[in-house]
């Protein structure tokens, strides 16, 4: 069977020390069959028949999993890994084992024989290795009498090149080129070397222990060599032939409409060459010394011929779904499907509402794979905010807190269907949290430390803040944490941990909690109490978390972390119990902790309150219920019920000691509040209008709002003695990419994401000499264009808009590209000289000398010869639009275009520059950009590169 286009050679670029960007090129050969394991049986089994139980019927560990060919050549066997290299068992005389360094990586076909002694091997490029006997030159063309190897085949003092095609004989060797000659080399006592004057467009070739096989492109078989048998007898009329092969001294041929036909010798009634009278559906055959082998369409295996060894005694089990089958002297090999297996558990995630969720769980075993996510048990389809429902990589863009649910992805293949779960067998929990904004903050009241400073990183983009005694947290829309004001015990100083992902903040006393996505709780500052010292159960690794958390809140010296479980974890100061979870709490949806008190909300709509009471602020008013909100302050408590009421309770109340400066007295006819704030000695509501109310202590302004704002916030925090909050801002920074390339004829999706308070509206506009004008119909910020035509070409915009401004992004120059194949790509670049020269036009080809092979600069849409006028190429510092950074949290990234809607664009990671996987990396999409983020282990160095294939 003629291979087709597959392969990678790595060309490498470091960064630092950490991050290696090595592109693989995708050129001439695809595998026949895709990634499986090897079974085996006739000779060589274990417990088989003495004499010939050379161990070629036992398949090594490594011949399991990530197997692409098999072969076998006498009584050897031998297979294909991932990597290119191959691994051989079995006879061993002739140097048949081949150390898997020795010809190099990249080999994509193996010849076979029936009883050869020789291996021949195929490299990407077209040229061929070979090792084992060379007694009649069979090897490098002259004889000698030791065993030899070539790397490449030279004959005639020429590299043997453009070779599609190999088979192995006793002692010759025959190979098919892609020009449709045929090359011979080695024995030629029985004329095995006298290759039929004016054979032409051989497309594959076969060789028995003294014959050759050669079929043509017009599905007709030519035979020369040994014929005492006839096995070069070829029946007349034999057309239609779709695959050849050749026994010791017989030849087989499968036709189109899936029979196969036998002729040459036979040992006699049941012999190798009586086909099997019902044997129909054929795809596939092998011929051993004296045994055939055929595959049918329905994955079984039918065997005929000699049985002295087994050979013919297929098995009833571990045939799974067979990919191939090739047969030696007296044993069978077969190459069947690896069931699905995922390397990864799923992880549990908490996000805010808008953010984007991303399940990424490859799972490896043989292609195709087929996913299909879900949640809640019901199977997810592909919308306009859910991709990748059938795929490894599930993305749910612009988050609803309805997106909450149990997620799990099932992949199958024909071996089976199998479930990626969490470390706990589960299915991993997407918690989304209501989020504000984005916005900008402002703050008031005491500035002793600066905590009014908001920097300019928080005038935007902003979708939580939290005040603590004197410093503020602020949450950025991209999941990192902003901190300014008091930092004597470094509660502002933001850890590189807290760069991204952060989902949630809370600023104590004197110390600062952040919940990333993933549950894992980070905490910094004051640890005088230990407030922060993670318990351990709330260190989950990145895929297995033994609890997932929603919540956190921090107190004066205690923190609290609320598990998706209901019951709240705290640690820290616990001189007043504030830690002591009360026996029996369970359902709490929110927590908030004081200086010395923590209160949790159950889903019920009532209030817990534990730790310090000595102000009643743990005394919960009798019959409070419908609460949907709580904060915590020095000594007081805080509470909004569902119809807007606020209820307080603790210092500051009619009835309380000092301090009674009335930060528990509610003002009367307050209007209908949303959420509350509590400080040290005053309190705060956000009212359905979006104006914010102040009562309590005012003594440095805490209670006076900044007018100029009213109307405009959309959340609060309070201080000790300083507030903050969250205000509208018009839209601004809309993020797209600056280029897209798409193929004639191809879809193109882009989308825009506007830094803005919501609600925001969209509009796609396109320029003209007139300037930019409206896309009709593309009112989203999802531009679709199906079908892409030349005159879609040009610059385009995104304008979003809320009720305070305008604002267009820059624009995005969408380039289409004429040629859709890497063949049509050939004809622009090059001209009929040099099209005719595959050292300068093919896909391996470096004519601009500059290191970079000609299919990638096709997959980059870089031209060869200087500038194309018709595909302008992407900039970047490869040349070939490809960046690669290394993330402030010690992810690597690499950002780079997906130019041709023909390719595959892989990105793998390793973390040894030899076993390369796709686990662990997540790919974002947007037009032709992608973005492949992959998080190295703890304390590993980490590599990415791109596999380009065809």
């Amino acid at each position: 069977m003629k291979p087709r286009p597959r392969h990678f050679t790595p060309i490498s670029w470091f960064l630092a020390l950490r991050l290696l960007l090595a592109l693989s090129l995708g050129a001439a050969w695809v595998r026949a069959a895709p990634p499986g394991r090897v079974v085996a049986w006739g000779a060589g089994e274990p417990g088989s028949v003495a004499g010939l139980n050379l161990g070629q019927s036992t398949p090594p560990a490594s011949t399991q999993q990530g197997v692409l060919a098999i072969s076998a050549i006498g009584h050897t066997s031998a297979a294909i890994l991932a990597n290119g290299s191959v691994v051989t068992w079995g006879y061993n005389a002739q140097n048949l084992y081949l150390p898997p360094s020795a010809a190099g990586s990249g080999i994509v076909a193996l010849g076979t024989g029936p009883a050869g002694s020789h291996f021949l091997a195929l490299k990407a490029d077209g040229s061929v290795v070979a090792w084992g006997a060379n007694d009649y030159g069979q090897i490098t063309g002259t004889p000698s009498s030791s065993a030899a190897s070539a790397y490449p085949v030279t004959l005639g003092g020429q590299v043997l090149s453009g070779v599609v095609s190999l088979a192995s004989g006793n002692y010759h060797s025959v190979v098919a080129k892609s020009d449709g000659t045929v090359v011979v080399w080695g024995d030629n006592t029985q004329g095995q070397l006298n290759v039929p004057a004016g054979l032409s467009n051989v497309v594959a070739v076969a060789a028995g222990s003294a014959h050759s096989l050669a079929l043509t492109s017009g599905g007709t078989v030519v035979a020369w060599g040994q014929s005492i048998n006839g096995q070069t007898n070829v029946p007349s009329g034999l057309t239609g032939v779709v695959a050849i092969t050749a026994g010791a001294g017989q030849s087989f041929a499968l036709k189109s409409d899936g029979t196969v036909v036998g002729w040459g010798y036979d040992t006699g009634p049941g012999g190798q060459n009586e086909v099997p009278a019902t044997l129909t559906d054929v795809v596939a055959i092998t011929a051993g010394f004296l045994h055939c082998v055929a595959q049918k369409s329905d994955g079984s295996i039918v065997a005929w011929g000699s049985t002295s060894y087994g050979q013919i005694s297929v098995p009833t089990t571990g045939l799974t779904c067979p990919l191939s089958i090739v047969a030696g002297s007296h044993h069978t090999v077969a190459l069947v499907t690896v069931p699905p297996v995922f390397g990864l558990y799923l992880a549990d995630q908490t996000l805010l509402a808008g953010q984007t969720a991303v399940f990424n769980c490859p799972a490896s075993g043989s292609p195709p794979l087929v996913y299909q996510w879900f949640r809640n048990g019901t199977p997810l389809t592909n919308s306009s905010r859910i991709t990748g429902a059938t795929t490894a990589q599930l993305t749910i863009t612009g988050l609803l807190v309805a997106d909450t649910g149990d997620y799990h992805v099932e992949v199958s293949n024909c071996a089976g269907t199998v479930a990626a779960t969490t470390a706990g067998n589960a299915p991993a929990h997407l918690a989304v949290l209501a989020s504000v904004g984005p916005g900008k903050v402002v703050a008031w009241g005491d500035d002793t430390f600066a905590q009014l400073a908001v920097p300019a990183a928080a005038l935007s983009g902003v979708v939580a803040v939290s005040a603590g005694q004197g410093h503020t947290l602020a949450l950025k829309q991209n999941g990192s944490v902003l901190a300014w004001g008091w930092n004597t015990s470094g509660q502002s100083n933001v850890p590189a941990a807290a760069s991204s992902g952060v989902v949630a903040i809370s600023a104590g006393q004197g110390h600062s909690l952040a919940l990333k996505s993933n549950g894992t709780v980070l905490a910094w500052g004051n640890n005088s109490e230990g407030q922060i010292n993670i318990p351990a159960a709330l260190v989950p690794s990145w895929f297995s978390s033994s609890t997932q958390i929603v919540g956190i809140a921090a107190g004066g010296a205690h923190s609290v972390a609320l598990p998706s479980s209901g019951v709240p974890i705290a640690w820290g100061s616990n001189g007043f119990g504030q830690c002591t979870i009360p026996s029996g709490l369970s359902t709490v949806t929110a927590v908030a902790a004081g200086f010395y008190h923590t209160v949790a909300l159950r889903a019920n709509g009532t209030v817990a309150a534990w730790g310090d009471n000595t102000h009643g602020q743990s005394t919960v008013p009798p019959g409070l219920t419908d609460v949907v909100a709580i904060a915590a302050g020095f000594y007081h408590t805080v509470a909004v019920k569902a119809d807007g009421t606020v209820v307080a309770w603790g210092a500051g109340g009619t009835t309380t000691v000092a301090p009674q400066l009335g930060q528990s007295v509610v003002p009367p006819g307050l209007g209908v509040a949303r959420a509350p704030a509590a400080g040290r000695y005053h309190s705060l509501a956000l009212l359905a209008d979006r104006t914010v109310v102040g009562w309590g202590d005012g003594s440095v302004g805490q209670i006076t709002m900044p007018g100029n704002h009213q109307g405009q916030f959309l959340a609060i925090t309070a201080g000790w003695m300083h507030n903050a909050g969250i205000v509208s801002t018009a839209p601004i920074n809309v993020d797209l990419p600056v280029s897209a390339y798409v193929n004639l004829g191809h879809l193109l999706v882009l989308t825009g994401i506007a830094d803005g308070t919501p609600p925001l509206s969209y509009r796609w506009q396109r320029q003209s000499a007139m300037g930019y004008g409206n896309v009709s119909g593309a009112t989203g910020p999802t531009l679709t264009l199906s079908d892409v035509q030349a005159a879609q070409s040009g610059n385009y915009r995104l304008m979003a808009s809320n009720a305070l401004g305008s604002v267009a992004s820059a624009p995005v120059m969408i380039t289409t590209l004429a040629a859709t194949t890497f063949a049509q790509w050939r004809g622009t670049q090059f001209n009929s000289a040099q099209l005719a020269d595959p050292g300068i036009s093919g896909p391996h080809a470096m004519p601009a000398g500059d290191g970079v092979p000609n299919l990638l600069k096709y997959a980059f849409n870089v031209p060869v010869f200087g500038p194309n006028p018709m595909a302008p190429a992407p900039v970047g510092p490869s040349g070939l639009g490809i960046n690669p950074t290394l993330n402030a949290d010690g992810a690597l990234r690499l950002d780079f275009h997906a130019v041709r809607a023909d390719l595959t664009y892989t990105v793998e990671a390793s973390t040894d520059l030899r076993n390369w996987s796709a686990d662990g990396v997540i790919m974002q999409t947007n037009g032709t950009a992608r973005t492949a983020t992959y998080m190295p282990p703890s304390s590993r160095t980490g590599f990415l590169h791109i596999l380009i294939s065809q």
